[in-house]
């Protein structure tokens, strides 16, 4: 389940794991130098290139694809540890070629700064550096370029998703078709647009299953195999995921449970991305309900 962070809280290590902490990469830093001799007065003496955590390998193999072909050509590296023998190599990446000042070989020693399972922002080949992006750079660069990538996306779906999902929405009863409407108008952050198609599957797949599901067969119906499901409701999609799955079994069994005060009751309970994402952040009536009492 997501966690909450303070305010002021830049790093997670549950997140993003440990390794990218400046703070922590300065006192060995300073560790170092004392060890070596060399005073450090001032932060601003050692570059954040010096400071930062890298992953050294050996390339074991590398060779040109087209991974994104509107973006040109891209080198796909295979690496292995130090200590490996050559063609064993399991981990892997894709970088831009344009972005490499001399070709990778196999052998050659490669660090990437990030890592792999990580943004890679850096990397020098035989202690040449091809490009390099500190993690403030990089974190505000992402956040500049998602942003952009959201306008265009909510404008897109402004104009064509609303209306696209409309037909769906009017399909269904009343309490669903408010359930929907509750979190169009509260539009957390103006990001209901990523959402929608997944709290309206959801709906859809619990009108499915209260149709042919008792409430007294509900937890029978979730605990059995799929094959099992799919004759007790015909409609059930194979595309669910755990949680699809539980939020719409959860919302077809307060449907049925009573259907007279269903329609207040289906329109405030929690999103079926809360658990993943929070109630804030997912625009959750909960939130709003806790401002208006507060």
């Amino acid at each position: 389940m997501r966690h909450e962070h303070a305010p002021d809280d830049d790093w997670c290590e549950d997140c993003f794991g440990e390794g990218e902490d400046f703070g922590g990469s300065l006192a060995d830093a300073a560790l170092d130098a004392l060890e070596t001799g060399v005073p450090v007065t001032n932060d601003n003496e050692l570059t954040q290139k010096s400071i930062d955590t890298s992953e050294l390998y050996i390339i074991d193999k590398v060779s040109e694809c087209y991974y994104q072909p509107e973006a040109g050509a891209y080198y796909e590296f295979t690496l292995r540890d130090l200590h490996q023998a050559p063609g064993t190599g399991c981990s892997g990446f894709v970088s831009e070629k344009s972005k490499f000042s001399v070709a990778p070989q196999a052998g050659d020693k490669i660090r990437l700064y990030g890592g792999i399972g990580r943004p890679i922002r850096g990397i020098d080949i035989n202690d040449v550096e091809m490009y390099y992006e500190t993690w403030e750079s990089y974190r505000a660069r992402a956040v500049a370029e998602q942003a952009i990538k959201d306008a265009a996306e909510a404008a897109k779906y402004a104009s064509e998703g609303w209306e696209a999902n409309n037909a769906r929405i009017a399909l269904l009863p009343r309490p669903f078709q408010l359930r929907i409407a509750g979190f169009r108008e509260r539009n957390a952050q103006g990001q209901w647009f990523k959402n929608e198609a997944y709290e309206l599957f959801v709906c859809e797949q619990a009108v499915a299953i209260a149709a042919h599901v008792k409430v007294e067969d509900m937890k029978a119906f979730h605990d059995a195999e799929f094959e099992k499901q799919k004759e007790m409701v015909p409609e059930l999609a194979d595309s669910h995921s755990g949680n699809t799955f539980g939020a719409a079994c959860r919302l077809a069994l307060v449907y049925i449970s009573d259907p007279a005060d269903s329609e207040k009751v289906i329109e405030h309970l929690h999103g079926a991305l809360c658990p993943l994402l929070g109630c804030q952040n997912y625009g959750c009536w909960s939130t709003t309900h806790s401002q208006a009492t507060a």
